[in-house]
């Protein structure tokens, strides 16, 4: 009885047995030393077909008894392609060959006549690069290569994967296919090419030779199973695939997986490392381990299991010594073909906390679009243009910046991107999210490597276009995208992503789920004396159903002259309760810290001109960004200048930096928003009317200026996109860089107490090119609190202790004004209105602390002095 595809994915997702794929080595080789030969355990059926492969989709193809097999046939899932990574055809005008057996995988069914089985080859060409090569499926396009392939009868053909096939017209079904066809094709040094297909007992059923250019040859290999169209579409098994001869080139080192990345965190001497592994073959070994480096061999230091929701390995351990570096790697035993555990690991190194370091340097990135464009429908695709998957000029830029940590603000995958969303069912829909999670893996897993890493998902990253959380409900019936508030996921897929994701970072600080026991990760990291408040910025804020207003389903207010001020009284949440709470009690607490900065998803305003009908030109009024609620924006904005933080965030795909007013312009911190690192969606900031109050800026269009919620705001830097680029003004693609994409690079000295803000393009090179104009900028720590000062308490002079810290309170109000780790030994407070004031200084909560009441305001600067022993 043939197993569904709904059955076998919903059995695989649940934990199946499996075993890795083995190079040829280890059962045999091909013809030389560059050859290749599947050989794949013949007891086991798992999602994951093996390291040496990857699949298009990842839900599209299993492992089963020995064989390969295509799961999906639906018409509107075309050439589903399985590429070999570790061989491929090089330049060299060589032989080679390439067999495999293959068959319909439902035997006996009747197949549609343009249903299709065998090879693709030449795939990306010769220079694309081998991993946005093995994207290359559904679509035909410049550079999709050679399909030499056959029918389900057998009857051989050559076709360009470059142009649409032709539709059949009034053809056939097939009936009676043949149960097995060998399909072997033979390339001549000269590049004629012969493909021949037999049946299981050798006889010939076709052949067709054709010469091709040498360099169309050049590239990726892979099989594809081709469903074909109407009511017959089929799918394809294949076994005992080779590939050998002189043209083939080795890469043995290019596997993904079973272990994909590792993203790890120290925090208060706690190590957490989750590795993301493939969906691999739990019943055979359910468990991974983490070794570090003794010696000369490794030490198991934590054994752990496999979670198959997510199919992470979480690792927690206590008492770390964070005082050095020290290699690790995650280890995990996978059954070869042979019934031999191979063991597959992925290594790099848990850093040392950079605490005796002048400066700690951040790098800020958002937004990950794969390919431009989305690959649906049989239209001509542009592979050779058009895929930014692995973000291969990005990522040697970000090594050089040499950041001591990393920080991802969200949309690390966009839900239609690559491939066709799928929302249900679940466990499809959590294979769909894999295959996406596993391109940021493989593009990122190899720089934070080394690096800690924090990491928080986004609208796009749940399967939103926006996100209003809600609090955690579910958004209503038939609103599977949450336009109208609450998430669209089921709760326990919105919980497997943000376990991919989050489950590394520091323990939540308020672990409470939500509504539907959907998790929280709002937590602190404190890393090299920088502590980080890691906020949720969707989870708790209100639906944009409580506004009455003319607006697009994706929020943004489009009613003419709508005056945004009279929604601010409806009673929204931002960031709930919960955070502002924690964001109070994270301001006061220094322990370790001589700098704070608080990361989240996106920027606390709507820094955006309309080009959306009737509104084109005038000041934005998207619901999406944190400029709505207000109240809730400023008391935010509040807890951030009462501890001094500078707010980095992503999403808006335009690079900024600016400082925020609540009551007057500056008057609250500083923020750095990173540009996309690549997009579709362009936002500019450009109004046609000078700042609203004082001069304007040396950059365009800064200043002080409102937002379209009446947001005070006083712009330093932004990087618009080039609406129409000059030639040779960037790199290609153009259509990619001209809209400035890129990442930031936030700087944070400790003895001089500076911020330094960058914003660099993807393809500018760190050691040798500029900025985005406007950047490099430079702040003071005390910038963050930009309000003015009405009046000055004693200056302090502080013996016994350096750099304490220092908190004043107004006493009339009970408020805490806000809490400093001061530079030196010498501070004069600066307060907000006369009257009497409470400062405590030192080490707060242990001994090594004075506390001083009733100290009176002046309203001018005078000489008076507190001298403190501590």
């Amino acid at each position: 009885m043939s197993t569904t595809r709904r059955s076998f994915i919903k059995t695989a997702v649940a934990g199946t047995a499996g075993a890795t794929t083995a190079l040829a080595a280890q059962g045999g080789r091909g013809r030389n030393a560059s050859g290749f030969r599947s050989a794949l355990p013949t007891n086991v059926e798992r999602v994951f077909v093996g390291p040496e492969f990857w699949a298009n989709r990842l839900q599209d193809w299993r492992l089963k008894q020995g064989r390969i097999e295509c799961v999906d046939k639906r018409p509107e899932s075309p050439m589903r392609a399985l590429h070999l990574l570790t061989h491929r055809l090089g330049n060299a005008a060589a032989a080679f060959t390439m067999r495999t057996r293959t068959g319909l995988l439902d035997e006996g069914a009747a197949a549609a006549a343009d249903a299709a089985t065998g090879f693709l080859l030449g795939a990306g060409g010769a220079t694309m690069d081998y991993r946005a090569a093995a994207l290359i499926h559904q679509q035909p396009g410049p550079g999709g290569g050679l399909f030499a392939g056959c029918d389900a009868n057998g009857q051989v053909f050559f076709r360009e994967f470059t142009t649409a096939a032709p539709r059949p017209q009034n053809a056939r079904a097939i009936q009676n296919a043949p149960r097995e066809i060998t399909l072997e094709l033979a390339g001549a040094p000269g590049g004629e090419l012969t493909l021949t297909a037999r049946d299981a007992a050798g006889r010939e059923l076709s052949r067709a030779r054709q010469s091709f250019p040498q360099d169309r040859l050049a590239g990726n290999v892979a099989l594809v199973s081709h469903p074909g169209t109407g009511a017959n579409a089929a799918r394809f098994w294949f076994q005992d695939w080779q590939v050998s001869g002189d043209r083939v080139t080795a890469h043995p080192e290019r596997v993904c997986g079973p272990i994909l990345s590792a993203l790890y965190t120290v925090h208060d001497r706690t190590l957490k490392l989750t590795a993301q592994m493939m969906p691999v073959g739990l019943q055979e070994n359910r468990t991974a381990e983490l070794q570090i480096k003794q010696g000369r061999g490794w030490r198991t230091v934590q054994t752990t299991e496999i979670d198959p929701a997510g199919w992470v390995a979480q690792f927690r351990v206590n008492n770390w010594n964070d005082s050095r570096a020290v290699p690790y790697r995650v280890r995990y035993q996978l059954k070869g073909a042979a019934g031999r555990a191979v063991a597959h690991t992925w290594d790099g190194a848990i850093a040392a906390n950079p605490v005796n370091k002048d400066e700690l340097v951040l790098a800020s990135l958002s937004c990950v679009q794969q390919i431009n464009g989305a690959l649906t429908g049989n239209q001509t695709y542009r592979w050779n243009y058009n895929v930014n998957f692995p973000h291969a000029d990005l990522t040697p830029n970000l090594k050089k910046q040499n950041p001591d940590l990393y920080f991802f603000a969200g949309d690390q995958i966009y839900e239609g991107n690559p491939t066709r969303i799928v929302r249900a069912p679940a466990e499809e829909a959590a294979l769909d999210y894999l295959y996406k999670w596993y391109l940021w893996c493989w593009t990122f897993g190899d720089v934070v490597r080394h690096t800690p890493c924090i990491c928080i998902p986004d609208d796009h990253d749940v399967y939103h276009g926006n996100v209003w959380g809600d609090g955690g409900r579910a958004a209503a019936q038939g609103d599977p995208a949450g336009l109208f508030g609450g998430y669209g996921m089921p709760a326990n897929w919105v919980n497997l992503i943000q376990r991919t994701q989050t489950s590394h970072l520091p323990d939540p600080v308020d672990p409470a789920p939500v509504a539907q026991n959907i998790s929280v990760y709002f937590t602190q990291l404190v890393w090299g004396e920088i502590g980080f408040a890691i906020l949720e910025d969707r989870k708790f804020k209100s639906s944009p159903t409580i506004i009455k207003a003319e607006m697009t389903r994706d929020s943004h207010i489009t009613q003419k002259d709508y005056d945004t001020r009279q929604i601010d009284s409806l009673g929204g949440q931002l960031l709930g309760d919960r955070q502002i709470r924690f964001l109070h009690a994270f301001s006061k607490d220094w322990r370790g810290q001589q700098m704070k900065a608080c990361l989240s998803q996106t920027i606390f305003c709507n820094l955006q001109i309309s080009s959306r009908p009737p509104t084109v030109g005038e000041l934005d009024k998207d619901l999406d960004s944190n400029a709505w609620p207000q109240a809730g924006r400023a008391a935010a904005l509040r807890e951030l200048r009462r501890g001094f933080m500078i707010h980095l965030a992503g999403d808006q795909h335009l690079a900024s930096a600016l400082q925020h007013g609540i009551d007057e312009y500056g008057d609250a911190c500083w923020s750095q928003c990173s540009p996309a690192i690549a997009n579709v969606y362009t936002r500019y900031w450009n109004p046609n009317y000078p700042p609203l109050a004082g001069a304007p800026l040396a950059q365009p269009f800064s200043g002080n200026y409102e937002d379209g919620f009446h947001n005070k705001l006083t712009i330093h830097a932004v990087a618009n996109p080039v609406e129409k680029p000059q030639s040779g003004e960037f790199p290609e693609p153009m259509e990619l860089h001209r809209k400035a994409t890129g990442y930031n690079i936030i700087r944070f000295n400790k003895t001089a107490r500076t911020i330094r803000l960058e914003t660099w393009s993807r393809y500018a090179n760190p050691q040798t090119d500029r900025q985005y104009p406007g950047w490099p900028i430079t702040i003071k720590q005390t910038d963050n609190y930009g309000r003015r000062a009405a009046a000055y308490l004693p200056t302090l002079k502080v013996t016994g202790m350096k750099n304490p810290v220092v908190q004043v309170i107004e006493e009339a109000s009970g408020e805490t004004l806000y809490t400093l780790r001061i530079p030196g030994t010498e501070f004069r407070p600066h307060v907000f209105a006369p009257g009497l004031h409470t400062i405590h200084v030192g080490e707060l909560g242990t001994a090594r602390s004075k506390s001083f009441t009733n100290l009176e305001a002046r309203a001018e600067k005078d000489d008076a002095v507190l001298r403190i022993a501590l």
